[in-house]
């Protein structure tokens, strides 16, 4: 199955490539699917720009804007990316609370950079802006003087600016002028697509290692003999290892990999690319009515004459 992901240079003053955004996009068409929910677009982008482009391929040795929601950085997904490839790019609608103040300030302190997306005059968090590294603030419908002003304070907190949807020349010297460092927008390119092919595997040893590695007792063993049966599998996990981590021995062995990664780190990634497996036209109703049934099953047991029971026993 064909795969794409649209990719955006990021220019310096100097008119260099400082980075690329990188963009989930469901087939060639070039555009954003409104359809998909952010953490499902963010999930899958992560999962074909590591285990099927490669991000090195992707980036070179410039770093890779990635978009995130709350509920990814509340599930600590940055974590699992390498520092050096990645800028953790903040929704701006996300509201803040203080266990994700508190995720993202972990973040800064394990030397990831921050950004913060579409920000404009009337942005109310403060607190985030404060652990922000970068700020994009968005040219298109924005008046230079709100511009001017947004300049003005962000640049006296030591703020980086960035510069988005630049259409024209005359926008680029300004905002240049007037002190911001970064660039993005269609008068230097348009987003390009890459395509490639996705690696085939199969969606039941997902649900198989779900089950699996969420169990009471965890057997490495059996957890390996699921994976060993998917060539597919072998190669992601293999590559995963090797694009997270620097390895002064050579990994042998699937349990060898699995327990350099960690469960909890392991957990994670399995739930990405499950979302990614499950992702395709064929399989979104399958998906859906999965989470329906799943989520009726839980509200069952939360309210069940059993679960009333057993409290009474303890």
């Amino acid at each position: 199955m064909d795969i794409f992901i649209a990719r955006q240079p990021i220019f310096d003053r100097n008119h260099k490539v400082f980075a690329y955004e990188l963009l989930y996009r469901k087939n060639d068409s070039n555009a954003f699917d409104g359809s998909v929910a952010s953490d499902v677009a963010t999930s899958i982008l992560l999962m074909n720009s590591y285990l099927n482009f490669g991000i090195q391929h992707l980036v070179g040795t410039k770093k890779a804007f990635i978009n995130f929601d709350k509920q990814l950085i509340l599930n600590e997904i940055p974590l699992l990316l390498n520092t050096e490839h990645v800028v953790i790019e903040l929704l701006e609608d996300i509201i803040p609370d203080q266990n994700f103040l508190n995720k993202i300030e972990s973040l800064k302190n394990n030397n990831y950079v921050l950004a913060l997306d579409d920000y404009v005059e009337s942005y109310a968090y403060p607190e985030v802006t404060t652990l922000c590294d970068i700020i994009k603030v968005e040219f298109m419908g924005t008046s230079r003087e709100a511009i001017e002003r947004i300049c003005t304070q962000l640049k006296s907190k030591g703020k980086q600016l960035l510069a988005e949807k630049v259409e024209n020349r005359d926008e680029f010297e300004w905002a240049k002028s007037i002190g911001f460092d970064y660039f993005q927008g269609y008068f230097f390119s348009k987003p390009a697509m890459v395509k490639s092919k996705s690696i085939q595997d199969s969606s039941s040893q997902y649900i198989r290692l779900m089950s699996e590695m969420h169990a009471k007792e965890l057997y490495y063993k059996k957890i390996s003999q699921i994976i060993e049966m998917d060539i597919a599998l072998t190669y992601k996990l293999l590559k995963l290892v090797n694009s997270k981590f620097v390895q002064n021995q050579k990994i042998n062995s699937i349990q060898h990999a699995l327990s350099i990664l960690g469960i909890k780190t392991s957990r994670e990634w399995l739930s990405l690319a499950t979302i990614q497996s499950l992702s395709s036209v064929e399989t979104n109703q399958l998906v859906i009515t999965s989470m329906v049934r799943a989520h009726l099953l839980e509200l069952i047991a939360k309210n069940s004459v059993q679960k009333k029971n057993h409290k009474r026993c303890h």
